[in-house]
């Protein structure tokens, strides 16, 4: 198994060399494909575990290849575990306000590992939680999106059309011209895949086109999606008013192609040029509040690059994101946010529904692009997220950290997979990291008697605050972020 590791190894560095030059957010998740086919060989439980299904006479498997799936018979050397499996929410009763929302970005080859993961949050949290699962459609292959959504525990089934890959003059996204790079195999990889965009979502070919909308639509239909959004076209400062009144346009012609039990969310994607002009953001919210028909808003902002990572800390960023997450939940509307990791959860507190998140740091933000060139013979520094501190530290910081007095210890079985070994897996971290947003997100739902969303929040905010001060944290592995979440809270 060593030599067969080392040999993957060796090819996860050439690709990593091959790709660090285009797009370092992609190059995280075209890897992540890799590494996830490994973990599902070489992490495969021993066993199968079973939960009793709350209100039915069946079983669900919450470990094992069949996580997920549900039987009316006790299945042969599987282990029962105490306790019951909670109903599977419908897609409305995930979205009328009485559990917080945790969107699944995938983007591995392989699903097994996600489908176990979000059954397990599911088993343990289910009454608080509810789960969905999004996908892009110009990113992913049908029979990829097929697998993602045969996931019994994802009330919320997102196939994204993503239609912002081509309006490179709002957002800063990796250039698809072969010419614009030097390294000249970086050119012909950034041309395959403007090539594969269009190629799994043939009404990119279309943009201008009258029947642009009605493909996007059934792209989505076809892909299975229970939540139909509108294209996600980027906003533009130079023109903002043309473009809000087109978004609107587009949600009115999408809403008028709805059948009697389908539901669409209006799908906006923002510059960050855009979250930062507080007019611009002004009359985006006041022609949101004026549109009654559009219930669910499933909103992408694009930040800036920083140190820290996936998290955002820009105050008139987080300004923006605070007042529409009050807007949406003073007006009674569903608000996610997508691709947004950990801050999106935190905006939980100001009224946001729901959030997206993944295993690596393309699926936690939409990041402007940068040029990027690794340095030959540097590895990457091996960080794993910390619930005690909301942050990701350097791993053998997180070791020295599990006998202070207040660790918040994880119990997620890929913890428990790397506290055995007391090795560094990224794979396995990737999966703590996923695990633990959606158990903070459970965590996040209050009650009303105790202030809800907002109380639980600041709660668990202050507590990462309270063991921060207790360590000398320097560098990237101090949470810079919570002086400033703490701040609007």
């Amino acid at each position: 198994m060593s030599e067969e590791r080392n040999t993957n190894d060796a090819q996860w560095e050439l690709e990593e060399e091959h790709w660090s030059e285009f797009y370092p957010d992609e190059v995280d998740e075209m890897l992540e494909e890799l590494r996830l086919e490994r973990a599902d060989e070489d992490d495969k439980p021993q066993h199968e575990e079973i939960m009793e299904l709350a209100n039915e006479h069946a079983w669900m498997f919450i470990r094992g290849s069949r996580s997920g799936t549900v039987v009316t018979d006790l299945p042969s050397g599987s282990i029962t575990r105490e306790g019951q499996v909670p109903p599977i929410p419908t897609r409305d009763a995930a979205l009328d306000g009485r559990r917080s929302i945790l969107l699944y970005h995938a983007g591995g080859t392989r699903f097994a590992q996600g489908r176990e993961l979000l059954t397990r949050l599911h088993a343990k949290n289910g009454a608080s939680l509810g789960l969905g699962v999004s996908v892009s459609i110009p990113r992913h292959s049908a029979k990829k999106i097929a697998d993602v959504f045969d996931c019994s525990v994802a009330a919320l089934r997102i196939a994204d059309p993503e239609a912002f890959w081509f309006d490179q003059e709002v957002l800063q996204l990796a250039s698809t011209d072969p010419e614009t790079y030097t390294h000249q195999q970086t050119g012909i990889a950034a041309a395959r895949r403007a090539a594969r965009l269009k190629e799994f979502a043939p009404y990119l070919h279309r943009l201008s086109d009258n029947y642009f909308i009605d493909e996007v639509v059934e792209a989505q239909r076809a892909a299975g999606a229970n939540l139909i959004l509108t294209s996600g076209r980027a906003l533009s400062t130079s023109h903002p008013t043309r473009s809000i009144e087109n978004l609107i346009q587009e949600g009115d012609h999408v809403h008028s192609l709805l059948s009697t039990n389908e539901r669409m969310a209006l799908n906006i994607t923002l510059p960050l040029d855009f979250i930062t002009n507080e007019s611009l953001c002004d009359a985006l919210l006041a022609e949101l509040l004026e549109r009654e028909q559009f219930d669910v808003w499933h909103v992408r902002g694009q930040w800036r690059n920083n140190e820290d990572g996936a998290v955002l800390k820009d105050p008139t960023a987080l300004k923006f994101y605070k007042n529409l997450s009050n807007l949406a939940e003073e007006e009674g509307r569903v608000l996610l946010l997508p691709q947004s990791g950990l801050t999106g959860w935190y905006f939980l507190a100001h009224g946001a529904r729901g959030f997206g998140t993944g295993t690596s740091m393309a699926q936690q933000a939409f990041l402007q692009h940068r040029p990027f060139a690794r340095q030959p013979g540097i590895p990457n520094v091996q960080r794993i997220f910390e619930r005690a501190l909301l942050h990701p530290v350097e791993f053998t910081f997180h070791l020295s950290l599990r006998d202070q007095p207040k660790y918040v210890a994880c119990d997620c079985r890929w913890c428990e997979a790397i506290d055995a070994t007391q090795v560094y897996n990224r794979t396995t971290s990737g999966w703590h990291t996923l695990y633990n947003h959606g158990a903070l997100t459970a965590s996040a739902r209050g009650s009303d008697s105790t202030g809800g969303r907002r109380a639980a929040v600041r709660k668990i905010l202050r507590r990462a605050q309270a063991f921060r001060n207790d360590q000398n944290l320097l560098g990237k592995n101090d949470p810079k972020h919570l002086s400033n979440w703490s701040e609007l809270l």
